[in-house]
């Protein structure tokens, strides 16, 4: 089918070395940033919030939750899995840098009601992810696009990957919408929102996808990948997106 097109009437077949936004699809990749700042002793997997984030005021319940819970959706985290300026206007009223964005937002999830009891049930979050990623640009002064880079893109070797909009916007895909009778190319999108990056930021090519999908199956098969070590990889079937 056609899916892209640099002009309103224009289109052209998808290539090979198109970026695609793959959505909540790069969630694993947090789980792979997690283990590797695991395997390096910035943290450990079964760290909480309240050792992670201690000068972060939080509702006591959020305390014991692990980074294992964040990771398996069982941290209790609000789903934010809607967002808009009226139903989420948190998101859109945050100022400074992406950083200060993600550390503000996590301060402000960690104070809100859960959405089931911290540690106990699979409730879906997006924001749990932003947590996650807050934590880790804490704890290794390094930006969450940074993180991926070093921790997923370069060891798996995603030379395409790019956290964010695709670095080369007039060449983003586009999909199609049918008005009167015809299908048009859809404008361009939005900037994605900062918060929202850790939970489903990544766009990469279908090869390199499938790169990345390669690797994700090897380690829930117990062999190696991402340079990560044995000890690393056995604790991955409890960190499931």
């Amino acid at each position: 089918g056609v899916l892209r097109g640099k002009t309103g009437t224009g289109s052209c077949s998808a290539r090979k070395t198109d970026r695609w936004p793959i959505g909540s699809c790069s969630k694993p990749m947090a789980r792979i940033v997690a283990a590797r700042l695991a395997d390096r002793g910035v943290w450990e997997l079964g760290d909480t919030l309240g050792k992670l984030l201690p000068d972060v005021p939080m509702r006591a319940d959020y305390k014991p939750v692990t980074l294992a819970n964040l990771i398996s959706h069982r941290g209790g985290i609000q789903p934010y899995t809607q967002i808009g300026p009226a139903m989420t206007p948190i998101i859109f009223e945050l100022q400074g840098s992406p950083v200060e964005q993600r550390a503000a937002f996590a301060a402000h999830l960690l104070d809100e009601e859960p959405a089931a009891p911290p540690g106990t049930r699979f409730v879906y979050s997006n924001a749990g992810f932003c947590i996650l990623a807050a934590a880790a640009e804490g704890r290794t002064g390094i930006p969450w696009e940074t993180l991926v880079k070093n921790e997923v893109f370069t060891p798996l070797g995603l030379s395409s990957a790019a956290v964010g909009a695709d670095p080369d916007p007039t060449n983003a895909v586009r999909g199609h919408r049918k008005s009167g009778g015809v299908y048009r190319l859809m404008p361009q999108g939005r900037q994605p929102l900062a918060v929202m990056l850790p939970a489903g930021g990544v766009c990469l090519s279908i090869e390199d996808f499938a790169k990345f999908a390669a690797a994700e199956v090897d380690l829930d098969a117990g062999r190696s990948a991402a340079g990560l070590s044995g000890k690393t990889i056995a604790q991955l079937p409890e960190l499931r997106p």
